[in-house]
């Protein structure tokens, strides 16, 4: 199975991606309703590239990542698609899809509009 995680542009192979509540830094469930089960101290994954674009474009330069999870991977519960995205305590990058500001710009206004 192959996991990816959309994110800001800046994450390099060989290194791990934490969860909020370790970096500080901002996340999906900081733009959510109060209870939302997205957590701040998970590393959500998805397994299609389609889904990781629509969080790397979030982000005002945002890449995909193509991730290797760590910890235990638990299914997302506030994800209807089963299998599609899971939350772990971390995941390691293994490559890295960098998009353009333009790319990045296109996409979110395909995604949001």
């Amino acid at each position: 199975m192959t996991y990816y995680h959309g994110g800001p542009h800046w994450f390099k192979v060989g290194k791990k991606i934490l969860p909020p509540i370790r970096t500080g830094a901002r996340c999906c469930s900081d733009l959510v309703e109060e209870n939302n089960p997205h957590r701040r101290d998970k590393v959500y994954v998805v397994t299609t590239m389609e889904a990781a674009l629509l969080y790397a474009c979030t982000h005002r330069r945002g890449s995909v990542y193509e991730v290797a999870p760590g910890g235990m991977l638990e299914e997302d519960p506030d994800c209807d698609a089963v299998g599609l995205s899971f939350q772990c305590d971390e995941a390691i990058i293994l490559r890295v899809h960098k998009m353009s500001f333009a790319q990045t710009a296109y996409y979110r206004q395909e995604i949001f509009a």
